[in-house]
């Protein structure tokens, strides 16, 4: 008899046991502290996409495509440029995955800026290419107080702005950057050329920097003859 007595005891001490322990066990449902486990996936950087440059839109009036993709925290770009020679220029590089909306790259000596779904790519000398995803810029990005071919309504442009406005209106900057368009075409003449061209293409070049621009080819060139005054 005593020894049953004693089993009861034993076993009603242990129930009481389990029922503590099992009190002081929150249900994880109720901590708000919990913590779900990782699903080992990165989140989408905003960089990640095939953007195009087309010519109107690269300072060498050459066309580019950006390829990049992520990977183990890392953007892999692939830089195609499509230039005169047969074999083009291509560039891979990677750097780490940008916090921000910019990252550079010692590979090209260029930043590269993300605004407004343009993909902006500027080097050290200030020359700039601007991406998007389709190649066609919705955006004005031409930085001028005028309107030219790229930027805004032609018609309108055409019935409001003569060349002399235009060219009275442009800035040191503005007048900068035509030069650095400028420089670009001789330099893509000169690869046609295999080897410099002097001023075989000179009248072709100013043309072309007039037509883009909304001045006249004479003005184009005493710009470019002022290179080093801006």
């Amino acid at each position: 008899m005593n020894n049953i007595k004693k089993s009861i005891s034993v076993l009603f001490v242990l129930i009481i046991t389990i029922l503590l322990c099992s009190c002081d066990v929150s249900p994880s449902s109720n901590d708000g502290n919990n913590v779900s486990e990782s699903s080992g996936i990165d989140e989408q950087s905003i960089f990640v996409g095939e953007w195009k440059c087309l010519k109107e839109n690269s300072c060498n009036n050459i066309e580019i495509t950006l390829s990049i993709t992520q990977e183990n925290g890392e953007l892999n770009v692939v830089r195609d440029m499509q230039s005169g020679s047969p074999s083009g220029s291509k560039i891979t590089f990677s750097v780490d995955i940008p916090k921000g909306t910019s990252f550079y790259s010692s590979h090209t000596k260029g930043t590269y800026e993300l605004k407004d779904d343009v993909l902006q790519e500027t080097f050290e000398n200030g020359k700039t290419n601007y991406y998007s995803v389709t190649g066609e810029l919705s955006t004005n990005i031409c930085e001028f107080p005028f309107c030219s071919k790229e930027c805004g309504d032609v018609t309108y442009c055409e019935a409001h702005n003569t060349t002399d406005k235009r060219y009275s209106s442009l800035t040191d900057s503005n007048k900068q950057s035509i030069c650095y368009y400028i420089e670009g075409r001789y330099d893509y003449y000169d690869s046609l050329n295999n080897g410099y061209a002097g001023d075989k293409y000179s009248d072709q070049i100013m043309q072309e920097a007039a037509s883009k621009y909304g001045i006249t080819s004479e003005q184009a060139y005493i710009i470019w003859m002022n290179y080093y005054s801006y």
